[in-house]
């Protein structure tokens, strides 16, 4: 996956004061579907630095089978 849409979605997050989760991306030729998940960092009131993840579907998928109650 293109780090690009990291970079953008960090810069977004940092500029605008607030938690950006982008799009469902895929990686050349199909393969990879993640997402990227940027929070910004405040210290003193001031936005000071952004911490980002990307996470993979089968990731993702694990994470919901194990927070998502039966029924």
């Amino acid at each position: 996956l293109a780090d690009r849409w990291l970079d953008r979605d960090a810069m977004d997050a940092l500029r605008d004061g607030r938690s950006v989760v982008s799009n469902v991306l895929t990686g050349r030729g199909g393969r990879g579907v993640a997402v990227h998940i940027s929070v910004p960092v405040m210290r003193d009131g001031v936005d000071r630095y952004v911490v980002s993840a990307r996470m993979d579907f089968e990731s993702w998928s694990a994470w919901l089978r194990q927070h998502t109650p039966e029924g």
